[in-house]
């Protein structure tokens, strides 16, 4: 049990796997829409009120909300960090389902606890919106009923947050009012926003944790349709299963070896994950072939069973000088041979890994070619040479490219 009530993930002890056991059912998580934080607002925000949007991936009779107060934080040069939030937060937090409809959420029967620097929250359960449904969590957090000065963790979307489908999020040192319970939330910058990292409930159905950097982040991105989903991996699988998406813009495999066990400790609510890390250890650490491999290996042996874990192949990383509208004006990175090379790799399916999904091969102009596909238009797949934009993650959640039914339970 957490203190001041709420029961709480373990943030310490190293990775903690999910129940495989079960071949019928298990304690995992159950609904799209839960990232990690990977900011802190400015410290004069000392209030926040948010309103996520989810959907339902499993049919369960109750879930809890995972809240957690601690985010990704880039400490230095070389090392992308899990930092636990300074100081503690008073919260409240709704369920709205259907729109306008409010549940009250509580820990240990508490209406409004104290998040303390130690890691997750998790609610009491409540009954759960039907299986396919959206829904909202609303939380409402608080700094300056306990001297100010504490730090809040927040969601950072570049591209916007879902405000089309009702997501809203605002922010500031004073007057945020609490509106878990009704109200029409001001969105105050399409830059912030806030959300569970995990929905759990007793299921029998796969659930999907996603590690990676921004392109799994889905920077690039934006949100378009009433899915929900942003970035490469999330976009394709959250239609059918429940996601966790983990992506950290700026990460790579060899910093998440060096933090990893608040992640996991979320992770650990999954069945499968999928890893996307690889692009940034080559063009931003400089690893060769050899080192990548390695990373690579040691982060699919966190997950401890080979037969749920899968990783992705490589986008190309390139610059233009005429906004990627043509093949000949794009030049590769110069460490392109190590990602061909990493990425051959990936196709021979190496010990330790499943299966992996080929996503470099829908966006590239040929496999290994080294470019992004062009139409002739300016910025017709990537918005920059490192990132995809809406047009390649539909084309690659349109290629069939993440085969869904390899998902799947003992």
């Amino acid at each position: 049990m957490s203190l001041f009530g709420g029961p709480m993930i373990p943030d310490s002890g190293g990775p903690m796997m999910p129940v495989r056991s079960l071949s019928t059912s298990y304690v995992g998580h159950v609904a799209t829409g839960c990232r990690v934080p990977q900011s802190l607002n400015a410290p004069t925000a000392a209030q926040m009120m948010s309103r996520s949007r989810h959907r339902m991936a499993a049919s369960t009779p109750t879930i809890r909300i995972g809240i957690p107060h601690w985010f990704i934080a880039n400490t230095n040069s070389s090392a992308i960090e899990e930092t636990v939030a300074a100081g503690a937060a008073l919260f409240t937090g709704s369920l709205e389902y259907p729109a306008g409809t409010f549940t009250q959420l509580t820990w240990d029967g508490q209406i409004e606890p104290f998040l303390v620097p130690i890691g997750t929250f998790f609610s009491d359960p409540v009954t759960a919106p039907p299986q396919g449904a959206f829904f909202y969590i609303r939380i409402w957090r608080d700094t300056t009923v306990v001297g100010g000065g504490a730090t809040l963790p927040c969601m950072k979307w570049p591209n916007g947050v879902d405000t089309a489908n009702g997501e809203a999020c605002t922010y500031g040192a004073t007057g945020i009012a609490d509106q878990t319970m009704g109200g029409t939330i001001t969105n105050t910058t399409n830059g912030v926003m806030f959300s569970p990292i995990a929905i759990i409930g007793t299921t029998n159905q796969p659930s999907i944790g996603v590690v990676g950097d921004s392109r799994a982040f889905g920077l690039g991105d934006t949100f378009t349709g009433t899915s929900g989903g942003i970035g490469e991996i999330e976009r394709a699988v959250n239609s059918n299963y429940a996601v966790m998406n983990l992506g950290v813009s700026g990460d790579q495999g060899n910093s998440f070896l060096f933090s990893n066990a608040l992640r996991f400790s979320a992770l650990r609510f999954c069945s499968h994950l999928i890893c996307q890390y690889g692009i940034n250890d080559i063009v931003t650490g400089g690893d060769s072939l050899a080192t990548v491999q390695n990373a690579l290996k040691n982060v699919w042996s966190y997950w401890r069973d080979p037969t749920k874990v899968f990783q992705t192949t490589l986008p190309p990383y390139t610059t233009s000088t005429d906004s990627w509208a043509t093949l000949v004006n794009q030049t590769p990175n110069a460490a392109e041979s190590v990602r061909v090379a990493v990425n051959d790799w990936i196709r021979t399916i190496p010990s330790g890994l499943h299966g992996f999904f080929e996503v470099a091969n829908q966006v590239e102009n040929s496999q290994d070619g080294g470019k992004w596909q062009v139409n002739g238009s300016a910025f017709f797949y990537t918005p920059d040479g490192v990132h995809e934009n809406s047009t390649s993650n539909i084309a690659i959640a349109n290629s069939g490219c993440f085969q869904l039914g390899a998902f799947t339970l003992p």
